[in-house]
């Protein structure tokens, strides 16, 4: 087996881990948003009531509050295992090179 596919399951099984996590902080996000459009009509429902009553409404107007923000995915790795090995134990020798910059 290349050391490629076992990067590639690797990062695959990473990936899909990623993808489970992020659904369930969408769902926890539609939840959160729901329960918050249902108080928010709870809130308006009372008010309007107050309002015809001739009474003041003094309660607080729900605040959604902050959501989860998105978690990160994972990085493709660019230096895998057999771009290390491919090499071979090759080395440059890069002494006697220059930038363009340094000429001036």
């Amino acid at each position: 087996m290349r050391g490629t596919s076992l990067y590639s399951e690797k990062r695959a099984e990473g990936l899909a881990v990623w993808k489970r996590l992020e659904d369930e902080r969408k769902t926890e996000n539609k939840d959160r948003r729901a329960q918050y459009h249902t108080a928010l009509e709870k809130w308006n429902k009372d008010k309007l009531r107050a309002k015809a009553e001739g009474r003041k409404f003094s309660e607080a107007k729900p605040v959604l509050g902050k959501l989860r923000g998105p978690i990160p995915r994972q990085a493709l790795n660019v230096a895998c295992e057999e771009d290390a090995a491919s090499s071979g134990g090759e080395s440059f020798d890069l002494d006697g090179i220059s930038d363009a910059s340094d000429e001036d």
